[in-house]
């Protein structure tokens, strides 16, 4: 986990950006923040991450005082995940949330420009674009590998595509069925393409 900013002050006094990312799946959970201390990290750890995926066997945290403190880690003994913390000499060492931070802050200068107070707003369409881009190291999309299944997009509920105009509710439903089934394997062999590509 990590944090980005100071931003430009949006909507409800916002301007920093609390970030955590999935090691294997690489979802990425993001909120906009007006403070940065301890009760904020526990409680976008309950609403965005226990609540949602459950408990993660470990948290990676970068050593802000916000995360390197009596509360919260508190909080990781009392739910079962192990804290631990990036070095201070090598933060690279908690990659996967810079990877995370590029991509917010990409996203973001995308779609912005000079609209500095709407960041905020446009946190969770920059979150979404990431979630169902496919990741070369993976060649899946977080979402497939979090969920078993690819997402529907938008575009496709608008345009006449195969996959709307051919919907079937029972076939979808068994189509559902197997994709969850397959879901397990869809993720060990995108573990080992990771796996390949780290050699």
């Amino acid at each position: 986990m990590d944090l980005l900013g100071p931003f430009p002050t949006a909507k409800g006094k916002r301007k920093y950006i609390i970030v955590a990312v999935g090691y294997f799946t690489k979802w990425i959970e993001a909120e906009a923040l007006a403070l940065i201390i301890a009760q904020q990290v526990t409680r976008f750890l309950k609403k965005n991450i226990l609540a949602r995926f459950g408990v993660p066997n470990a948290l990676v945290f970068d050593h802000g005082k916000q995360f390197d403190c009596a509360e919260v880690i508190d909080f990781c003994d009392k739910v079962g995940a192990i804290a631990r913390f990036a070095s201070v000499a090598y933060p690279q060492a908690n990659g996967q949330a810079e990877s995370a931070n590029k991509a917010i802050l990409h996203g973001l200068h995308t779609r912005l420009d000079e609209a500095n107070g709407k960041w905020a707003d446009e946190l969770h369409i920059v979150l979404w674009a990431h979630r169902i881009t496919f990741k070369v190291a993976t060649d899946e999309t977080p979402f497939a590998l979090t969920y078993g299944i690819d997402a529907m997009i938008p575009i496709e509920t608008t345009t006449p595509t195969y996959h709307i105009t051919m919907y079937d509710e029972e076939s979808n439903n068994q189509a559902q069925l197997l994709d969850l089934e397959l879901a397990q394997e869809r993720r060990e062999l995108a573990a080992i393409r990771l796996a390949a590509t780290k050699e």
